[in-house]
């Protein structure tokens, strides 16, 4: 496996001990991790997988053998997933579902959840291809100012909840924090998809600076889910993860003073390996003592991100390209098989 810091990163991160993966002739004999997911999979169709590899034996028959799976110690709660690599979706770029599949399936052994933050641009299916390769699912409605755009999403992802492809529902990420809707518009989504699903819990993804200002909003919510960033606030890596367990606890306290027993989901928190303060050493410093305290506090959470995803460097500076826990090198090796069949 090719990818830019998936065995830098996750071997060097304290949390997660990487097995090595096995070669194709001892792959036949290596048992695969599983998680079992609440909800199982659904009706809703996708294109079948091709993951044999044909292997020559010793009487010229060909006989299919798995692919290699790594198997994986104490996997990450959940991956933000960031399907498209190159183009920005805000211009139309789409994905195709067997593109879509193959992202989903290489990160599978690595994590229990994964996030999606719209079911556009070729992201309908990302639950039921999730679900196939026994992961649960956190997926998103993009929610902004254009109110057309917004009925699209949530129709959308009321549909994809009624066919049992989402185990979370999450209502627009930092909708209030770029002030794209008011706390009581954001409400009135976050209310009517519960009405439509109601077994489906739901929350949405913002910064604490803004969900505290809306005790009837973290009322309404299932889970609170928090996106919080150490990078972003200049902090040094050695004191980051130790200042996000303060920021966390104080959080957590003022959730409970207004529902007791609620939980935080930490809706995204990572640290880039490019750019201005960003490197591959301290993205896994980070990751580290990022799941340390996770695990210590029994802390849900979503890595940001599973991908680089090369189009925000225009909205982030160079930073913005490189948040993924797996990089271009990826779709270089896929080009390069394709090159050759």
């Amino acid at each position: 496996m090719s990818a830019k810091r998936i065995f830098l990163t996750i071997v060097l991160s304290t949390m997660l001990l990487l097995t090595a993966c096995q070669s194709a002739d001892e792959a036949a004999a290596t048992e695969t991790a599983t998680f079992t997911p609440k909800a199982s999979a659904t009706s809703t169709s996708i294109p079948p997988t091709v993951t044999a590899t044909v292997v020559p034996t010793s009487t010229s028959t060909p006989t299919p053998a798995p692919t290699p799976t790594p198997q994986v110690v104490n996997r990450l709660h959940g991956l933000n997933l960031g399907p498209y690599l190159y183009d920005d979706p805000n211009y139309g770029a789409d994905i195709s579902v067997e593109d879509l599949s193959e992202l989903i399936e290489r990160i599978a052994p690595y994590t229990y959840w994964i996030r999606t933050y719209s079911v556009q641009n070729g992201l309908r299916f990302a639950g039921a291809i999730a679900h196939k390769y026994g992961l649960l699912v956190a997926a998103g409605a993009w929610l902004g100012s254009d109110l057309a755009a917004n009925e699209t999403e949530m129709e959308s992802l009321i549909e994809m909840a009624q066919d049992g492809d989402v185990d979370m529902a999450v209502i627009g990420n930092e909708t209030l924090l770029r002030g794209d809707l008011t706390s009581r518009e954001l409400l009135i989504y976050i209310n009517r998809f519960k009405q439509a699903v109601p077994e489906v819990p739901v929350t949405t993804a913002d910064n604490w600076e803004e969900l505290q200002q809306y005790p009837d909003l973290i009322a309404a919510l299932d889970v609170v889910g928090v996106n919080m960033y150490p990078y972003w606030e200049n902090l040094a890596i050695d004191k980051s993860a130790s200042t996000l367990e303060d920021w966390y606890l104080e959080a957590l306290s003022t959730v409970n003073q207004i529902s007791p027993g609620k939980e935080i989901i930490l809706t995204e928190s990572g640290w880039p390996s490019c750019g201005n303060n960003g490197s591959s050493a301290q993205q896994s410093f980070y990751l580290g003592s990022f799941t340390t305290f996770a695990t210590a506090l029994d802390v849900q959470y979503f890595w940001f991100e599973a991908y680089d995803e090369q189009w925000k460097s225009a909205y982030e500076g160079e930073a913005g390209a490189c948040w993924g826990l797996w990089d271009d090198l990826w779709k270089s090796e896929r080009r390069h098989r394709q090159s050759i069949r």
